[in-house]
């Protein structure tokens, strides 16, 4: 996974050129991520992470450099995107973007790890990022919406799914007339799943990945943290308290985003099942081992109940 455009170490060497960068001594495939193709690479002396946004196009990749630029400047923890030798925010390589990030330290935590003092910090940086990024400029809807996920769901057939498709169907439809009209929103992470995070001991050293990045509920993006986070085989209460606890340390939940908590999980859930269908059940090969199966956000729906 994560590696659809292969980089040899001879194409890395024209792309780091493109970065004013010599020498590449070392290019390896990350094993993670549904959507680009990444690498970790070593160049010029320096330890860097390589993104091919396989979808995005050139504006995809200008929008998650800004944003991250802006973040940054307002203190959350996040890599910025290195400029090429002529400014821009990304070079080229088989048509495509290709962007160069510092490679971060730390390291991240598994489920069993999940602590209720990680969650709070979790929560907090959910509010954080919301907060930092209140007034950037760019205000674009997500890639995500109830109408996407219908659009993936008519380019399914294959027989073994129809019952799944056919159960994220009647969500969706629910969603449309359940989801509260009006909650507060901004630009949001909505993806800040555990390995999007990096710690050093119970703090946060760097947030990854803001491609998905857009306007949407703030309650969204707290629930799509608590359903990473919090949730092993069922949802552990305190781990959802601690997480909502540090959420609450920033940016106090309006009572109608505390009752529409778990209908915007569901939502989520219903995303993320589609998501895990349509870029990695799809592509996998027949007998493989399940990756990022989306029959754990299915799990997710039926155990919603419990968030009470």
């Amino acid at each position: 996974m994560a590696a659809y455009t292969r980089i040899g170490a001879e194409e890395a060497e024209a792309i780091v050129r493109a970065y004013s960068l010599v020498g590449v001594t070392a290019i390896e495939a990350v094993a993670g991520g549904t959507v680009n193709s990444n690498y970790y690479l070593s160049a010029g002396g320096a330890e860097l992470f390589l993104r091919v946004y396989e979808e995005a196009g050139p504006s995809g990749a200008k929008f998650e450099a800004l944003i991250a630029n802006h973040l940054a400047a307002r203190g959350i923890p996040t890599p910025v995107p290195l400029r090429t030798r002529d400014g821009g925010f990304f070079a080229q390589h088989q048509g495509k973007p290709v962007a160069l990030f510092p490679r971060v330290g730390g390291f991240e935590v598994c489920q069993a790890l999940v602590t209720p003092a990680r969650a709070r910090r979790v929560g907090r940086v959910v509010a954080e990022i919301q907060a930092a990024a209140a007034d950037f400029p760019d205000r674009r809807t997500g890639r995500f919406t109830l109408g996407d996920v219908v659009h993936r769901l008519d380019g399914i057939d294959r027989p073994d799914l129809a019952a799944t498709v056919e159960r994220l169907r009647r969500e969706v439809a629910a969603l449309e007339t359940t989801r509260a009209p009006i909650l507060p929103l901004g630009p949001m992470h909505g993806d800040l799943f555990r390995d999007n995070v990096r710690w050093e001991g119970d703090e946060i050293v760097a947030v990854l990945d803001f491609e998905s990045a857009s306007v949407g509920t703030y309650a969204y993006d707290l629930a799509v943290a608590i359903l990473s986070w919090c949730y092993s085989d069922r949802f552990v209460p305190e781990l959802v308290r601690a997480m909502i606890d540090g959420y609450e340390s920033v940016r106090p939940l309006q009572p109608e985003e505390r009752a529409a908590l778990a209908t915007e999980a569901r939502a989520a859930c219903v995303r993320f099942a589609t998501t895990r269908i349509t870029d990695v059940e799809l592509r996998t090969p027949p007998g493989a081992p399940p990756v990022k199966d989306f029959r754990r956000f299915l799990d997710r729906l039926d155990a919603l109940g419990e968030l009470g």
